[in-house]
């Protein structure tokens, strides 16, 4: 089982493997075999927050700062938005168990912009 998303400065980035398609309004994450098929089993479909999130994870974005882009990036009640970082956390935490997503690792420093 994966470790718990504890501290607001974790950064993740999208596993290379995973592929975002546009399907009928829809934002699909597609998982590809090294062989290069995509892994049709196991299709995850994403809401606009969803997506939101999939695209914020850019290897060198604070956790905190995911939160910070989703809270501006959406018109939120005020309750909506004290939810936000609790289920920022949760749905990381449910990608990196599915393998789409890769917390950076700590002794590294955040990859330098291309």
């Amino acid at each position: 089982m994966t470790e718990a998303v504890d501290h607001l400065d974790t950064i993740f980035s999208r596993d290379e493997s995973v592929i975002r398609r546009e399907v009928g309004g829809e934002t699909v994450l597609v998982p590809v075999h090294p062989s290069g098929a995509a892994d049709v089993e196991y299709l995850y479909r994403t809401n606009a927050v969803g997506a939101a999130v999939w695209g914020a994870l850019d290897g060198r974005a604070t956790l905190r700062e995911v939160v910070a882009r989703i809270r501006e990036g959406f018109d939120l009640s005020d309750d909506t938005a004290a939810d936000v970082e609790a289920d920022v956390i949760a749905y990381l935490a449910d990608m990196e168990e599915a393998g789409l997503v890769v917390r950076a690792d700590s002794s590294e420093s955040a990859p330098s912009p291309s």
